[in-house]
């Protein structure tokens, strides 16, 4: 059925169509709404709403002449943001929903005529994300390592569905299944290669309890991070650090550090020569070999994470490790071969 718009003195049947003024009526000239001298500030930018083809798809005609004087000749035909579910789909269910959508406030972010950004957002993306979440915006301003995803490509849509989702925080998918999405080798928009963390966890037959449990934020803050690494806590950025707790804050957040600290220990290490430490014999010194020397941090085929082979400059030294009964020996390009028995 058709609405009746009142333009002046002028009786019509509107769809978009509305003569502008009475004195246009005896030229015969019609136009849109959002023609120049009307609304046409409304549609000025590329990103227009499909609906805004027929105003009536979301205003409807009141009982004023319209254009008048004083009051609202149109008020919109329904409430938001049930008037945006008449077309789009409902987001406001699932485990977790962004704030201005559980609110029913679709302007928050959305323009509903046109926008200069896709997606009609009244903001280019990051930016918008940032007018509310400002505390990200200035904590990565000064960060020391800021996550790629933040700053390049889709941005914080990399990781988050602008609506809701079905996991924790907006993301897309759970934890470990998004890090991997990305960290798999492959080149990302930018033009950086994400580690390929994937196939250490997927292929390898040992693996790191966190990697293995998707806990990748047990070591890696999502966003932005003070240390090298995007890490949570103090690890080396090289091969090599002072022999200090400190230095390896990261490991001893979940690791015993007597595992560091102790020369001599029946416990806190498997890794001894009957009660003599020997990680305290590699990393107890001024100038301490980083536990990447000989392990991965994230899977390996060899056990307790060992690597085949260690970095000495250039060169990769076979560690040529052997698990015995009670111990292993090793066989290094630094060292002969030595052996060692719990």
């Amino acid at each position: 059925m058709k609405r009746v718009c009142h333009i002046g003195r002028a009786l019509l049947l509107s769809g978009a169509v509305c003569l502008l003024s009475p004195s246009l009526l005896g030229q015969g000239r019609e136009t849109g709404c959002t023609a120049a001298g009307c609304h046409d500030a409304l549609m000025q930018h590329a990103f227009q709403h499909e609906a805004a083809e027929d105003c009536e798809s979301c205003h409807e005609a009141g009982d004023g002449d319209h254009p008048a004087s004083a009051g609202r000749e149109f008020e919109l035909s329904g409430e938001v943001p049930g008037l945006c579910y008449d077309c789009h789909d409902e987001y406001n269910s699932g485990k977790s929903v962004h704030s201005p959508v559980e609110d029913g406030d679709c302007l928050a972010c959305h323009d509903p005529h046109s926008a200069a950004h896709p997606k009609l957002t009244i903001e280019p993306m990051a930016a918008l994300c940032f007018s509310c979440h400002d505390d990200i915006e200035e904590a990565i301003g000064t960060a020391r390592t800021v996550h790629a995803a933040v700053t390049a490509g889709r941005r914080c849509l990399s990781c988050h569905s602008p609506h809701n989702a079905a996991q924790r925080a907006l993301l897309k998918f759970p934890d470990g299944e998004l890090c991997l999405d990305c960290h798999d080798g492959s080149a990302k928009p930018g033009g950086e290669v994400a580690a390929d963390i994937k196939s250490k966890v997927k292929n390898r037959k040992f693996i790191h309890d966190p990697a293995a449990e998707g806990d990748c934020l047990s070591c890696h803050p999502p966003h932005y991070s003070s240390k090298a690494g995007l890490l949570t806590e103090a690890f080396p950025a090289g091969l090599y650090a002072e022999g200090a707790v400190d230095s390896y804050a990261l490991c001893f957040d979940c690791h015993d550090s007597d595992l560091f600290d102790a020369e001599n220990t029946r416990e806190a290490t498997a890794f001894r020569d009957d009660r003599q430490n020997l990680h305290y014999v590699h990393l107890k010194r001024e100038k301490s070999r980083s536990c990447i020397h000989c392990h991965d941090l994230h899977g390996s085929d060899q056990p307790h994470l060992l690597l085949e082979s260690s970095t000495f400059g250039q060169w990769k030294m076979p560690l040529n490790f052997r698990v015995a009964k009670n111990g292993g020996s090793c066989r290094p390009g630094c060292h002969e071969a030595k052996t060692y028995s719990r």
